[in-house]
């Protein structure tokens, strides 16, 4: 939702990186690369006991995520490799980090899988969306947008490593959006099909 309607408010950071990193002749593929990297390097430093260095480092790597797109565009470099790296990474980052959670909390091991599960269900609607609904975007595949999206996923892991005390509870919020999300995507995408005159 926030990476949705906030974009054009705040295109200027995405722009601005962009063209350092042009200016560098770093390809938009590396960023993409270096954005991974610096995640995994997020929830190491979270499992070392520094929460808050895992939290800043966590937003450069989600800032790093957004410049390789806008990079790609700015240069002409899309491709679906590109894609398809930048989602994978995204998934494996976000798995170290409930893995790095569940190694620091055993306790709250039900509820991280909760959101686990969650993220699964999402995303396979969100992949399966892109495969099958004609894509009219500006992205690589047809994107579609919930209630939770990247940002509002940094907003609770960042909650969950500086809040430790509330971690069940912020991984059942996290859960219950990450659901609602993957309803949201399912619906809409059962409605797109039928509009292209697909029959139940």
């Amino acid at each position: 939702m926030l990476d949705t309607s906030l974009r054009k408010h705040i295109s200027f950071l995405f722009d601005g990186g962009a063209a350092f990193f042009e200016k560098l002749k770093i390809s938009p593929i590396c960023v993409t690369f270096i954005a991974f990297v610096t995640g995994l390097i997020a929830s190491g430093a979270y499992l070392l006991g520094f929460p808050l260095a895992a939290v800043v480092v966590l937003w450069i790597s989600g800032w790093l995520d957004a410049v390789d797109g806008t990079l790609a565009r700015r240069t002409g470099k899309t491709s679906k490799l590109g894609a398809f790296l930048d989602v994978w990474f995204d998934r494996a980052v976000e798995g170290c980090i409930l893995l790095s959670l569940g190694i620091k909390h055993p306790g709250a091991s039900f509820s991280l899988l909760c959101s686990a599960l969650a993220i699964i269900l999402s995303m396979t609607a969100f992949l399966l969306t892109g495969a099958f609904v004609e894509n009219k975007t500006k992205k690589s595949f047809f994107y579609q947008s919930g209630i939770m999206e990247r940002s509002e996923g940094f907003i609770i892991f960042s909650l969950m490593w500086l809040l430790p005390k509330y971690l069940d509870l912020l991984s059942y919020l996290c859960a219950a959006l990450i659901l609602f999300t993957a309803c949201q995507r399912v619906l809409l995408t059962v409605l797109a099909l039928k509009q292209e005159g697909e029959k139940p």
